[in-house]
């Protein structure tokens, strides 16, 4: 392989050029030297000759280095620092002068410490140009300054061996440059009375710019008071080198022009302005009014608009008909006559306008006009229209290039309807009757009508005060009523609510009533479950009239039927007074005897009280057989009997064989029953004696009765005791009868009626001591005392049928 020279001599490179006008011819002719050493340092001459044989020559001294050997040498010719001004199309450019071995490595950097690249940035105006020789030269040229340029520019040069920096700097000046905005958005230029706002300025400019408010108030967009109010910025910072960002927050309340204005050190200033016009309309224009009404209210529709934009003749009220737009106006004329033509003489009679058109200020910032009708009617529906026009010739009936905007809204009036009610739960019913204690009642009277009728609740037609009674409770609007729980007496009674509108009332009412069970309070019937024995019966005479009663209270007012033995009685022969709770029989007789049965009912219950008729012959008749003594005379009747044939039998026998005399005739045996002791009594109970012939009817034997010591007094007089028995009495022994006989079921008792002088004092009926009324009747005891009359005879009576049965003795 042939070995590569040390010395190259390329071909030439040649190219055509034109300078000037001129065209010129370039050679470009290279000397290479491969591995030098220290024989190739010297001098390199270059010679040019033309084809005139002209001959230039360059020199160049090449200096050859140690492997090891480097140097590194930096410097520039110039100003490293420079003040320039914006706008003027001005540049500043630095050279770098570089001597370096190994060769060097340069890079450019900006003020942000960016790499400015090798070549031409013609968007930021910027070119880098490097040219390595000997002597490496590079430079760093700025065009069309501008403030952004300020700042510290830097050159890095580095070898393999040595790194060093070069730096620069660039002042641009400039006049503050400001701009200011208001962050939320505006209606048409135009911002809501009340609301908050935000302005935002920012200004530029080295050195950066101080900021600063001011505000004038305004009464149209050309027409400001000369007077300015300062404010300070609520944040104010910087934003880099040359921007100052400032914050003004404020409520809208005034119309006016805020400024902003930045001024730099050099007392340059500038302002940005902010129109600042207020409104308290939607976009500065708008229509108000109701869209629903009633027939015969007062109704108002506004048209409103900025004054700033419009004036009080640029706004007109119109009427959409089916043949275009008709302009409202005022009209005076008589109620139900507005759809007819009016007279001439309608203004004249002063007559009160039916509709009105007026102007109208909603606020100190807007200007309107006022469609008012005074009593609306149905005919009044429709659309209308609310046109801003310009300034300048009116035409009335349509629009014309003059009008600005408009506004529409559909009116319907609702003719009036009187109050209906359509849910009526539990109301104008039959009465409800509440059985449990506390139970609650919901009531409804939802209605409806044109106007929405106002319900209002009454209890008894007084108003319910709902909030001092929290027991009642309402909803639906008022249209329903519950009662959280009905206590009797005081929330029983008559419940009424009210509906009323302009248009009508009705009403709708309601009884709730407390259910009591029925409760005899009078009756002359003592017979009732309670009672285990009969009770004494009510004899009537023969053909007279009889009565009975069974008054009663209760609710809701109780039934009161009858029965008779069981079936119900056969009103043809009866008649009732009182509500049923007074029978009468008028001629009483046979057929009508036995048990009536009064039956008391409602939906608290049922009681009943019977009572057994008789007529007194009858009683009497059965007197006998009904005391309680005949059985035990009749069994000793019944035993003296057998007792005297057996007697007879003996002495027939004993005759017959002769071993008995007849002996004198022997007294009639007596039979006598002894009564148990009372308690708490010293005296011997009376006893009843047979006479000699049997008859319970003769004369009676008294022994100690009623403390008579012994003697016996006959009894001449019946009473009836506390216990309900009837017994004698006899002759009068220190102003108290004297002893007394009768049948009972607990013995004979030793009974009387006192004297005057003895006579008790009458109890209370309503004492609770049974003790207090042993010295009265059936007739006298008040009915509730009766029922523990009966009760307590019951027990009495068992009490003593499981004693000792009476002793009997036989006397002969």
């Amino acid at each position: 392989m042939a070995k590569q020279p040390r010395l190259l001599l390329p071909d030439p490179i040649s190219r055509n050029v034109s300078i000037g006008g001129s065209h010129l011819k370039v050679v470009e002719q290279k000397l290479k030297l491969h591995k030098v050493d220290k024989e190739d340092q010297g001098n390199y001459a270059c010679i040019v000759t033309d084809h005139s044989n002209n001959q230039q020559t360059r020199r160049e001294f090449i200096r050859i280095y140690d492997r090891d050997q480097s140097f590194l040498r930096v410097w520039q010719d110039g100003y490293s620092t420079f003040h320039k001004s914006s706008g003027k199309d001005d540049s500043v450019q630095w050279v770098v002068e570089i001597a370096s071995h190994p060769p060097p490595r340069v890079t450019w950097y900006d003020p942000d410490g960016n790499v400015i690249k090798e070549g031409e940035d013609k968007e930021r105006g910027r070119i880098v140009q490097t040219a390595f020789a000997k002597t490496t030269r590079s430079m760093l040229k700025l065009m069309h300054l501008k403030l952004e340029d300020t700042g510290d520019y830097s050159i890095k040069v580095e070898n393999d061996f040595h790194v060093k920096w070069e730096n620069f700097t660039l002042e641009v000046t400039d006049k503050p440059k400001v701009e200011a905005a208001v962050l939320e958005p505006s209606d048409n230029g135009l911002y809501q009375l009340g609301s908050h706002y935000t302005f935002q300025c920012t200004a530029t400019g080295y050195p950066p710019p101080k900021i600063s408010w001011t505000f004038k108030r305004c009464k149209t967009y050309k027409k400001c008071e000369d007077h300015k109010e300062h404010y300070g910025s609520t944040i104010e910072a910087p934003n880099g080198r040359f921007q100052m960002d400032a914050t003004l927050k404020t409520v809208a309340k005034d119309s006016g022009v805020f400024t902003c204005m930045g001024c730099n050190g050099d007392g340059n200033c500038e302002i940005s302005q902010i129109n600042f016009f207020v409104t308290t309309l939607p976009e500065g224009f708008h229509i108000t009014g109701p869209t629903r009404v009633i027939e015969g209210e007062v109704v108002d529709l506004v048209c409103a608009a900025s004054k700033y934009n419009y004036t009080d003749n640029s706004l007109v009220w119109y009427k959409q008909t089916t043949s275009g737009y008709k302009e409202v106006t005022t009209i005076k004329d008589v109620k139900h006559n507005r759809g007819q033509q009016n007279g001439g003489n309608a203004f004249e009679n002063n007559l009160t306008p039916s509709i009105q058109v007026f102007d109208d200020t909603p606020s100190k910032f807007d200007i309107g006009k006022r469609l008012r009708f005074q009593s609306i009617e149905p005919h009044d529906s429709g659309v209308y229209v609310c046109q801003a026009k310009i300034q300048g010739p009116k035409r009335r009936h349509n629009m014309d290039s003059s009008t600005i905007v408009e506004r529409q809204m559909e009116l319907k009036v609702q003719g009036l309807k009187s109050p209906k009610f359509f849910d009526t739960m539990n109301m104008n019913k039959d009465p409800i009757f509440i059985r449990a204690e506390g139970e609650s009642v919901e009531m409804r009277c939802k209605v409806k009508g044109y106007p929405l009728p106002q319900v209002e609740w009454f209890l008894n037609d007084t108003a319910i005060d709902f909030k001092n009674h929290p027991n009642f409770l309402t909803f639906d609007d008022g249209q329903s009523l519950r009662i959280a729980a009905v206590v009797a007496k005081k929330n029983e009674g008559k419940y009424t609510c009210k509906a009323s509108s302009r248009a009508g009332k009705a009403q709708l009412d309601q009884l709730i009533i407390k259910v009591e069970a029925p409760e005899i309070f009078k009756t002359d019937m003592f017979g009732s479950n309670q009672m285990i024995d009969k009770m004494v019966d009510k004899v009537i005479d023969s053909d007279t009239v009889m009565n009975l009663t069974c008054q009663a209270t209760g609710k809701p007012r109780p039934t009161i039927y009858w029965m008779f033995n069981n079936l119900p009685v056969n009103e043809t022969y009866v008649k009732y007074v009182d509500h049923n709770q007074t029978m009468i029989i008028e001629h009483f007789n046979s057929k009508h005897e036995g048990k009536y049965d009064c039956i008391v009912s409602n939906l608290g219950g049922t009681i009943t009280r019977y009572q057994w008729v008789k007529l007194r012959e009858t009683e009497q008749h059965a007197s006998i057989y009904g005391a309680d003594i005949a059985v035990p005379v009749f069994i000793a009747v019944g035993a003296v009997l057998i007792l005297a044939i057996i007697l007879v039998a003996i002495a027939k026998i004993c005759l017959t064989t002769g071993r008995w005399k007849a002996p004198p005739t022997p007294p009639t045996p007596r039979l006598t029953q002894f009564d148990l002791p009372e308690e708490d009594h010293e005296t011997e109970s009376c006893r009843l004696t047979l006479s000699r012939d049997g008859s319970p009817y003769g004369q009676a034997v008294c022994h100690g009765c009623n403390g008579c010591a012994g003697s016996c007094h006959q009894c001449s007089s019946c009473h009836y005791n506390y216990n309900g028995l009837y017994g004698c009495s006899g002759a009068m022994v220190n102003g108290l009868p004297g002893p007394m006989q009768g049948g009972s079921i607990i013995g004979v008792r030793a009974c009387h009626t006192p004297a005057p002088s003895h006579v008790p004092s009458i109890p209370s009926p309503n004492s609770q001591l049974l003790g207090d009324f042993k010295h009265y009747g059936q007739n006298t005891l008040p009915a509730h005392r009766m029922d523990t009359l009966r009760r307590e005879m019951s027990i009495k009576y068992k009490e003593s049928r499981r004693s000792a049965s009476p002793r009997l003795s036989a006397e002969f």
